[in-house]
């Protein structure tokens, strides 16, 4: 029986199956990049949307506590208003009275 050498044989096996290895752990490497990448990409984004959505939100609470200013403004005027309005009321009944005194 003749006797192969089956070590060149092997060793060029060896070498290929490594070389496939090293290009599969290659490209898996690369989509795990192009998916932390994107994954990046998308929670910037999501943040981009929701700070946008804050300034909006900041915008109209600025506008409804001017709006709240003005009413409590309002309702201060409006009590010294009521108040003037009971001075003169006041004022008017001592007037008829010296009045209808004077007259009577």
């Amino acid at each position: 029986m003749p006797r192969i050498n089956l070590l060149p044989w092997r060793a060029e096996l060896r070498q290929k199956r490594k070389k496939e290895f090293m290009v599969a752990l290659a490209g898996s490497l690369i989509v795990a990049v192009g998916v932390i990448y994107l994954s990046k990409l998308t929670v910037q984004g999501w943040t981009s949307a929701q700070q946008g959505r804050n300034e909006v939100l900041r915008t109209e609470i600025a506008a409804l506590e001017k709006q709240i200013q003005e009413i409590s403004n309002l309702e201060t005027q409006r009590d010294r208003l009521r108040g003037m309005g009971r001075q003169g009321r006041a004022w008017t009944r001592v007037g008829d009275r010296v009045g209808g005194a004077l007259a009577g």
